[in-house]
């Protein structure tokens, strides 16, 4: 891979990540809305929600990423850089779970709650 394609897969890369993280914030934000007004704020179904919204995310982020950087480059670097990118996306996305757990507990504090929600994430 040369330097032209490194700069690009960087570009692409840093640009999936950035929008992965703006699409997750965006839909909590409209599924904490939603589950207000349903009445549903303060409880698992919260939780269970933001976290496919972290799958649903990290997929489409994924699938997007993969076919932009395939059109650059097909090598083993190019990999790397879209691996090393998803999991710095995943861990972004883990430091969320604290607030959908706070929201979804009513921001009790609750060994249980959180040890489901870190199990449905992995």
């Amino acid at each position: 891979m040369d330097n032209g394609e490194r700069q690009q897969l960087e570009l692409l890369t840093e640009r999936a990540s950035r929008r992965g993280k703006e699409d997750y914030d965006k839909s909590e934000q409209r599924l904490f809305a939603e589950h207000s007004a349903k009445g549903m704020l303060g409880s698992g179904a919260t939780i269970m929600r933001a976290v496919a919204i972290m799958g649903e995310t990290g997929t489409a982020t994924f699938d997007r990423l993969i076919l932009e950087c395939e059109e650059v480059s097909r090598t083993s670097e190019a990999f790397d850089l879209v691996d090393k990118t998803m999991a710095e996306l995943l861990d972004a996305l883990h430091q969320r779970l604290p607030k959908a757990i706070g929201m979804g507990t009513r921001g009790i504090s609750c060994d249980s709650f959180t040890r489901a929600s870190e199990e449905l994430f992995a």
